[in-house]
């Protein structure tokens, strides 16, 4: 069960909202969620309340360690790191959590049940991704059909 106040991270990185600048994105997430001005969350609180999502999905050493080296510089270019020449510690961190936030499971295909219920997106904190399209709607309509058959 995802705290409703996280789900919208959880949209975000799923792609359910317009990603124009993933740091501000956030923070603009983040003061919804913590009753906090954006200009008072640092891309380190940020990097720090993401770790504390993505750890529990962490299940393994393997997974641990690749977590690990893929916050080398080298490796920036995998995860939506969006400064080109330079590497930042905190950005590699992000983009790490929300790439594993991206792949969570919500819904489970053998049994047609919804594990993680995210609910829609809100166009008060950011900008839908296709604002005249409804996925969320389209796909808990399809749920309720096949249940009901």
């Amino acid at each position: 069960m995802i705290d409703q106040a996280d789900r919208h991270v959880y949209l975000y990185a799923k792609g359910h909202y317009k990603c124009t600048n993933k740091i501000k994105d956030l923070q603009r997430i983040f003061s919804v969620r913590n009753g906090i001005g954006p200009e008072f969350i640092s891309a380190a609180n940020i990097a720090n309340m993401l770790l504390s999502m993505a750890y529990p999905y962490i299940e393994s050493k393997h997974q641990w360690e690749d977590f690990i080296f893929s916050l080398r510089p080298s490796n920036r270019w995998k995860y939506w790191i969006e400064s080109p020449n330079e590497y930042d510690f905190e950005e590699a961190v992000i983009g790490k959590c929300l790439s594993i936030l991206a792949m969570t499971t919500v819904f489970d295909t053998e049994s047609k049940k919804i594990i993680m219920d995210l609910g829609e997106p809100d166009s008060s904190i950011l900008p839908l991704k296709n604002a005249n399209s409804s996925n969320l709607k389209d796909n808990r309509r399809k749920h309720h059909e096949t249940t009901q058959a």
